[in-house]
């Protein structure tokens, strides 16, 4: 019972964390002028939608920078972010720690 509380309220505590996430930079493709940049976040940990926000601009920044490196001028967010599973329990079945992904498109 004890531990049923402790995660209860664990995840009371963590879920309202306002901190914004960290972005970094996960992947891309300079030929098809893409890059992938994403932030971290454990089981009872995940951001709260007004972290979320603030990381945004963060996000499209860090994706800006990186397209210009290639020498794009812009970049421009390809759809909706994808949640990645980045850590599975040795069981299997649960996932631990999540990377949330965003694609930018590079462009002129």
């Amino acid at each position: 019972m004890r531990i049923l509380f402790l995660l209860a309220f664990l995840s009371t505590v963590t879920a309202c964390s306002s901190v914004p996430p960290v972005p970094e930079l996960i992947g891309g493709s300079r030929a098809d002028g893409f890059v992938e940049i994403g932030y971290n976040f454990g089981l009872l940990s995940s951001p709260s939608r007004e972290a979320k926000e603030a990381a945004e601009e963060s996000l499209l920044n860090m994706a800006k920078s990186s397209c210009s490196e290639w020498g794009y001028s812009d970049a421009l967010p390809m759809g909706p972010s994808k949640r990645r599973c980045a850590y599975n329990a040795p069981e299997g079945q649960a996932c631990y720690k999540y990377t949330q992904v965003y694609k930018y498109q590079c462009g002129s």
